[in-house]
């Protein structure tokens, strides 16, 4: 079948209500995939096929229209000052710090809601802590070829926002020693220069490690991919704490 002028293809799910499909774009360097089930629990879906291929005729059109740049998050709400992660690690931010050049990709992930973290002491004293989380990774274009990965270099950041800084720091746990996940990925290392807010540390995420600090209401974690970056938390840490507390200022300058 066709979409927008543009070459389909459709499946039936595993039920009546459940489609698959792809299309695929004019110069076939692009593939969208699309899929949908449980239509019929929305009741205002009378013809579930009907209403899945206009939905595949949209996502045609957009993809008939080519690039049209990066697609941008933004936050409302109490959240509503707070700058896209892409924005933060921008593309010369990426170039500065890993002398690499950026390859134009961007991978990105995003929280609508407004997340929380239930705390109670021993003293069963209970406290909420309220934050939106969102990542962005930028990456070189050596990433992407097998023959160059050796060289590729990726950099990735983790940004919490929470409601007001004290939050911030006291759901800070990265560099707490008796934190739960010390004992799953490790012991930190600290850093003895300040960085932020409060406490900054260097440990294990996986193979990589990462650098954890607090500016103004943000939690922030830093983690480097690839041969560049160093791969023990100690040289870890010594390392990224410049480029910290580069990152620290420009935090708490755009979200408080």
């Amino acid at each position: 079948m066709t979409a927008a002028g543009l070459r389909a293809y459709m499946s039936p799910g595993l039920k009546p209500d459940s489609f698959n499909a792809r299309v695929t774009s004019a110069d076939v360097k692009a593939q969208a995939h699309l899929g949908a089930s449980s239509m019929s629990n929305v009741k205002e879906i009378t013809d579930p096929k009907a209403t899945f291929v206009k939905l595949l005729e949209g996502v045609a059109a957009n993809l008939a229209k080519g690039p049209q740049g990066r697609t941008t998050h933004v936050h409302t709400g109490r959240y509503e000052s707070v700058p896209n992660a892409c924005d933060v690690l921008s593309s010369q931010r990426f170039q500065d710090i890993t002398n690499g050049k950026d390859s134009g990709v961007v991978e990105g992930d995003y929280y609508e809601r407004e997340t929380y973290e239930r705390f109670e002491n021993d003293k069963n004293e209970v406290r909420y802590f309220y934050s939106n989380p969102q990542e962005c990774r930028r990456l070189s274009p050596e990433w992407f070829n097998a023959a160059e990965r050796s060289r590729g270099k990726a950099l990735k950041i983790s940004l919490r926002t929470y409601r007001d800084a004290e939050m911030a720091v006291k759901d800070a746990q990265d560099c707490n020693p008796a934190s739960p996940s010390r004992k799953i990925t490790g012991e930190a290392v600290m850093s003895t220069e300040k960085i932020g807010d409060f406490a900054a540390c260097s440990y294990l995420v996986g193979d990589s490690p990462t650098i954890s600090f607090v500016a103004g209401r943000t939690q922030v974690q830093l983690t480097g991919y690839g041969d560049w970056a160093p791969d023990d938390p100690r040289t870890y840490v010594q390392t990224f704490t410049p480029i910290a507390q580069k990152v620290a200022d420009e935090v708490r300058q755009a979200i408080g």
